[in-house]
């Protein structure tokens, strides 16, 4: 069974975040920190962006605690975007607690470290995104047997094992029943269901392969 670091939910983050810097949520609405407004030439950046699905990352590393607000925002878009390419299922970014901000009577000394390395958390879960958004599907054949169980569960394994984000399990292609023929899957259903499985299988091995740096 694939195990991953301590894993922190997006509220509990949001919560830790707002203790440590004096920001509030109301009915779930994230306030930007007190002490350093967004400046209004951002804040339409951002929402033009957000509109888009995407985020200039150019403003990341701007300071670590503008940084830590964009790096969330940023993290939410390229989950969806690796969801949204349907070849495992996609749940939470590993965060583990140095990455939050502590809990102190005001801010931590060590919160820029911390919320840094969320940043830096982000931006490889975002390299890992701009790899799989790469035509994975027009790199080629990888190796004959990238389909079978073992080879999947293997590549499945080495993305995991870089400890960005939770892997799920790989998303197979079941095919349908048809009443035209007996109840029972088509040919060209099967047919369809085979090439979409292993066109999946082939991009999942090339993600692993082409990751490994990361």
């Amino acid at each position: 069974m694939r195990t991953t670091s301590l894993l922190i939910s997006l509220a509990a983050l949001t919560a830790a975040t707002a203790c440590a810097t004096g920001s509030s949520a109301i009915e779930g609405e994230e306030v930007p920190f007190n002490d350093e407004p967004i400046p209004a030439a951002d804040q339409e950046q951002e929402q033009a962006q957000q509109e888009r699905g995407e985020l200039d990352r150019s403003n990341l590393f701007r300071t670590p605690q503008m940084g830590y607000i964009h790096a969330q925002a940023q993290m939410n878009a390229d989950l969806d975007a690796l969801a949204d390419l349907e070849i495992f299922e996609v749940s939470e970014m590993v965060i583990t607690s140095d990455m939050m901000p502590g809990i102190c009577y005001g801010p931590c000394s060590d919160d820029d470290e911390r919320k840094q390395r969320f940043i830096d958390q982000a931006q490889r879960l975002h390299d890992l995104v701009e790899l799989a958004d790469d035509d994975l599907d027009t790199l080629g054949s990888g190796p004959e047997d990238a389909g079978e169980p073992e080879i999947i569960e293997d590549s499945l394994d080495a993305i995991d094992a870089l400890d960005i984000l939770v892997v799920g399990d790989f998303l197979e292609e079941e095919a349908e029943s048809s009443p035209y023929c007996y109840n029972l899957p088509c040919p060209e259903e099967i047919e369809r269901v085979e090439a979409l499985n292993e066109a999946r299988a082939q991009s999942l091995w090339h993600l692993a392969d082409r990751s490994a740096d990361l």
